[in-house]
């Protein structure tokens, strides 16, 4: 469902409908682990609203560089939506 342009960068492969980028969580005792399939050569920023319908995305955790892939929240910011750009130096 991506431009090929925007699945290399996620480093997934445009012609294997398996291959996709998409986030994970687990929850643990002090918050929630976030994971995603990382690729060589990417950093990943991490970003967290509570309220979707504003689209008020707040950073997270940036600059996260391969082969990091997971970030870890605290009960704070347990709650709520999640998403990750991907990028390429």
């Amino acid at each position: 469902g991506q431009t090929d342009g925007a699945e290399y960068i996620a480093g997934t492969i445009p012609t294997n409908r398996a291959s996709r980028f998409s986030l994970s969580e687990t929850a643990l005792a002090n918050g929630l682990l976030i994971e995603w399939p990382g690729a060589s050569n990417r950093f990943y920023d991490v970003y967290w609203t509570d309220n979707l319908p504003l689209i008020d995305f707040r950073p997270l955790e940036t600059n996260i560089a391969f082969p990091r892939n997971s970030t870890t929240t605290t009960t704070a910011a347990a709650r709520g939506f999640y998403k990750v750009d991907v990028r390429k130096p």
